[in-house]
């Protein structure tokens, strides 16, 4: 790194602590901040959401079978200490104990869903969520952008790992307007499928962190997040 180059980000640094004092502020290397084609890599520029206190919480119990939240978005974000390098994101944190069950006849590990909450010019699908109207139009159906990893820390370790990455957007075919996460078949498939296997541990408690932003219309929208244990046939 030039010195010039070098001095440049100890400035920009510097200028982020300055302007937002009431942020807590987090170690960085300076090489996590390298783009990818043009974009920070979520595992590391936006890497600390992973140490900042969730947005919004949820904890299994037993015998329970369904967890809904809505996490209410500000259309102010919290900003990390570094403006311009991540996205604003929201985090949800799910803790998973090793008492946590759905039911006698339900399956051993818990799906994890998220998606958009009500919004106007909306249509429900999923029962939990919701997407474009059809009658919005193509260019509002397209403007769905949803962006959420999935994060993991197993009972008795002590960061978090990535599980996985997906990428929600609206697409509009012959007049309807659909919601498909970019590595799933279908594109007619409405779905907010997230993670679909959220095991109970033997002892002590996972945690998994949603890690997310959504808008429509380039605005921020509300997020549904729902946990739930499904009946086995």
């Amino acid at each position: 790194m030039s010195q010039i180059i070098r001095r440049f980000v100890q400035c920009a640094f510097v200028a982020s602590v300055l302007f937002f004092p009431g942020v807590q502020q987090y170690a960085y290397s300076a090489s996590s901040f390298k783009p990818v084609d043009g974009h920070p890599p979520m595992q590391n520029s936006c890497a600390l959401h992973l140490t900042r206190p969730p947005d919004s919480s949820i904890t299994l119990d037993a015998n329970k079978m369904l967890y809904e939240q809505t996490v209410d978005v500000p259309q102010t974000p919290y900003q990390l200490p570094y403006p311009g390098v991540c996205t604003p994101r929201w985090v949800t944190e799910i803790n998973i104990p090793s008492t946590a069950s759905g039911c006698a006849t339900c399956n051993k590990y818990a799906e994890i869903a998220a998606g958009a909450a009500n919004f106007v010019k909306s249509k429900k699908f999923e029962v939990y969520f919701y997407r474009p109207a059809d009658s919005a139009g193509e260019a509002f159906c397209k403007s769905y952008i949803h962006d959420v990893s999935v994060y993991r820390k197993a009972n008795g370790e002590s960061t978090f790992q990535l599980k996985r990455s997906l990428h929600y957007r609206g697409h509009w075919e012959s007049g309807t307007c659909h919601v498909k996460a970019t590595y799933l078949g279908n594109p007619n498939w409405d779905t907010a499928e997230t993670y679909a296997s959220a095991t109970i541990p033997a002892s002590g408690t996972d945690v998994y962190r949603l890690v997310q932003y959504l808008t429509v219309d380039g605005v921020y929208r509300d997020i549904n997040v729902v946990v739930q244990f499904e009946k086995m046939p």
